[in-house]
């Protein structure tokens, strides 16, 4: 037998698994050193401008300019988050929490927003035609110039929102509560507002032309009746195509049948 000739042959086989061995650990060594590379430049586009928020929700870095259409953000925490300007059409918001949130000029066209909070959100000059607000809590919320034709606000909470010049042509607003709600000056065309309150609520220079106000609660809280104040600076523009039970529209401004509360 050739002892030396073995003992040659496992020397080189030792040699071989060593530097197998290195170039395994130098591949692995390269490959963390990329993906901390990766990390760090995500880390640093979010923190170099303190505007933005650098929220990553599965594919979609909530910063403003962002482009996220179609994205899935159920029950998203989003308070006090500045997503203006960007692009979240279609996309699912059903429970997020914008609470505070600034959002304007934001496309929200046709989003998925039921059951969301945007209590004190901003939603200056924002898109939001087609979205469906189904059961979502709008309180004090600004939606001064917002555009929210074919919008759904079923069962929505808008009490103390500001809707001045609001585009509401087409709205679903059925048992809406648009309590202390300003509507000055909105479009509200063939808006639907079956059964909604608007209590107290202003609606100077709002086109109700076609809109539906069956059930509608419309009373003032310091006189009982009508709009506050009682006056022809409360009209309204165009007729509505249904009005809540023992009320009237004389001169643009909707006058209860009687004066009894």
């Amino acid at each position: 037998m050739n002892f030396a000739a073995d003992r040659s042959d496992i020397s080189q086989n030792g040699q071989n698994r060593r530097r197998g061995g290195r170039r395994h650990r130098h591949t692995i060594a390269a490959a963390v050193a990329a993906l901390l590379a990766i990390i760090v430049t995500v880390i640093v586009v979010s923190a170099k401008d303190g505007s933005r928020s650098g929220l990553m929700i599965g594919t979609c870095d909530l910063i403003p300019g962002a482009k996220c259409p179609g994205a899935n953000l159920v029950e998203a925490e989003l308070v006090f988050i500045d997503l203006s300007p960007s692009d979240h059409g279609v996309s699912d918001f059903s429970g997020a929490d914008f609470t505070g949130a600034f959002l304007a000029n934001v496309s929200l066209g046709f989003a998925l927003l039921t059951d969301a909070n945007f209590t004190n959100a901003n939603f200056v000059d924002v898109m939001l035609s087609g979205a469906d607000l189904t059961n979502a809590n709008l309180s004090y919320a600004d939606f001064t110039g917002v555009y929210l034709i074919g919008a759904h606000f079923a069962n929505a909470d808008l009490t103390n929102a500001n809707l001045v010049g609001g585009e509401l042509a087409d709205a679903d607003l059925t048992n809406a509560d648009l309590t202390n709600a300003n509507l000055g000056g909105a479009d509200l065309t063939n808006a639907n507002l079956t059964n909604a309150t608007l209590t107290n609520a202003t609606l100077k220079g709002a086109t109700l032309t076609n809109a539906n106000l069956t059930g509608a609660t419309i009373r003032c809280k310091t006189t009982g009746i009508g709009l506050c104040p009682l006056s022809p600076e409360t009209g309204i523009i165009g007729t509505p195509k249904a009005l809540p039970a023992g009320w009237t529209l004389v001169g643009g401004v909707l006058k209860a049948v009687n004066s009894t509360p």
